[in-house]
């Protein structure tokens, strides 16, 4: 929750400054802003009936692979049609994290343990999002370029895909 969370949260502090390395003007960074979330929440209200066909853990895992790879194309992105295809994956990833993060929470710990199990899960999210921010803001204050962080954060989802696919599939 903490990388899907801190991912989304990263791309309202990296966008604006793509937007000015870019030339983007207002409404373009609100339409890239728009593919990101209408991608998210059309795969969010999907995701239910996905995961029942396909599984709540490989889609989780996947969600993170996709917004790795979403970040890291942005390294490469030149144009706002590579940038609004690098962010409808992200938006993709990120899909899958919250109702199906839930859900395996919910089915793993008994009734005394969920609540706790859930709250440390949302909280996870908070710090994330608290996290990935100031991270970026950090590195463009020492003058690190946002494509280095946007792929280091890349680098970061591909880490916690590796570790969720161990957590859930090898333990």
């Amino acid at each position: 929750h903490a990388v899907q969370d801190g991912l989304s949260a990263a791309l309202y502090v990296i966008l604006p400054v793509v937007s000015q390395t870019l030339g983007l003007n207002f409404s373009q960074l609100g339409i890239l802003r728009s593919v990101n979330n209408g991608a998210m929440a059309l795969f969010e209200m999907s995701s239910g009936i996905l995961a029942e066909r396909l599984g709540e853990r490989n889609l989780l895992v996947f969600g993170l692979v996709c917004a790795g790879l979403g970040y890291i194309g942005l390294v490469y992105a030149d144009t706002i049609w590579f940038i609004g295809f690098c962010l409808l994956v992200v938006g993709l990833g990120g899909a899958f994290q919250h109702a199906l993060s839930s859900s395996i929470v919910s089915s793993t710990f008994d009734y005394k343990g969920r609540r706790s199990a859930l709250g440390l899960y949302n909280s996870s999210g908070d710090s994330g999002k608290l996290t990935f921010t100031a991270l970026f803001s950090l590195a463009a204050g020492y003058g690190i370029a946002w494509q280095g962080v946007a792929g280091a954060f890349g680098v970061v989802a591909l880490m916690g895909a590796g570790a969720v696919f161990f957590t859930l599939f090898m333990v």
